[in-house]
């Protein structure tokens, strides 16, 4: 839903004005092919960004849902890690063509981008997906009707602390935020930062390319604050931090902070059509898994589906110009 956000905490929408804080130079976009023609300028742009392929699907829906299914706007997601659990480009599946674990969790959001795409028919042209380059790092985008994905595979930093896994070189969002580490690659090798403001530039740029010529812009991300959103994966903060420093001079834009880990315990508030769909969209992920014998975790996170909260800031009001 563009413009407004609905089923929040308790049942409302908690609104607040826009933080100050501080931003960083525009990075540069530059593409090494050009982009496809669908997906292009829309009126109106959403971004959903999780720390792992599987966030938005658990954590900010049915919000995304809602907003594919709008044939006027356009839907960015972002996924900043490969969520591979500390495998890097390992742990083959022991099915079918043996894919490390990391493109099997890609399979599965994918998956469910097509499944929510195509809830009201099918989109003109088939999935299409290049690489493109955005401030000097090389990033894979698919596109998909009017659905935009980028995935940055950088190194999961684990759930406990935050400071990633020795296969991966304990590289992790957190030490590179806090200066500990001099660099964060992504597990590939498709991109290095060397900076935390290198990778914020990276985002900004990113998001200004893709809603150039849209007056109405929403940022969903993970709510960075503890104290609102306790527990939650250290991903997760990392994540909504990044996207709250991208937008910052960006005064047009809105912002949904979501609940992650926390919300199993809060009251359902997702009911009917919309959490049939949300539900269906987190088990189409879980269909990759299965199809590559890969162990699915449905029946240990069901706990967070039926359950949507989130905080609201607001931007200036004043229409973007990109």
């Amino acid at each position: 839903m563009i413009g407004f956000r609905a089923a929040c905490c308790n049942g409302f929408v908690r609104k607040q004005k826009r933080r100050s804080i501080a931003a960083y130079g525009f990075g540069i976009l530059c593409l090494s092919a050009p982009m496809p023609l669908l997906a292009q300028e829309a009126s109106s742009t959403t971004f959903f960004t999780g720390a792992h392929p599987d966030d938005w699907q658990l954590f900010e829906t049915p919000n995304a849902i809602n907003d594919v299914r709008n044939p006027g706007n356009k839907t960015v997601f972002i996924y900043l890690t490969a969520g591979d659990n500390g495998c890097g480009t390992g742990c083959p599946s022991p099915w079918g063509n043996h894919l490390p674990y990391y493109q099997v969790r890609e399979l599965g959001a994918q998956r469910s981008i097509r499944f929510v795409a195509m809830l009201d028919g099918t989109p003109a042209k088939a999935e299409s997906g290049q690489t493109i380059t955005i401030n000097q790092h090389h990033i894979l985008r698919y596109v998909f009707g009017h659905t935009v994905q980028y995935y940055f595979r950088l190194p999961d930093g684990n759930n406990i602390d935050g400071t990633g896994y020795p296969a991966t070189g304990n590289q992790s969002l957190l030490l590179l935020h806090q200066g500990a580490i001099k660099q964060l690659t992504a597990i590939d090798g498709s991109a290095v930062y060397t900076s935390w403001a290198e990778l914020v530039d990276t985002f900004r740029a990113l998001i200004i390319s893709e809603a150039t010529g849209s007056s109405n812009v929403w940022m969903n991300t993970q709510d960075p604050d503890s104290t609102i959103n306790p527990g939650d994966h250290p991903d997760h903060y990392q994540n909504g931090m990044a996207m709250q420093e991208a937008v910052a001079n960006l005064s047009c834009v809105n912002e949904a902070f979501f609940t992650g880990y926390a919300k199993a315990a809060y009251k359902q508030n997702v009911r009917g059509l919309d959490f049939e769909l949300q539900t269906g969209t987190f088990a189409v992920i879980q269909s990759a898994r299965a199809d590559y014998g890969v162990d699915q975790p449905f029946l240990g996170e069901d706990g967070w589906l039926g359950r949507n909260y989130y905080r609201v800031v607001l931007g200036s009001g004043s229409a973007c110009h990109f």
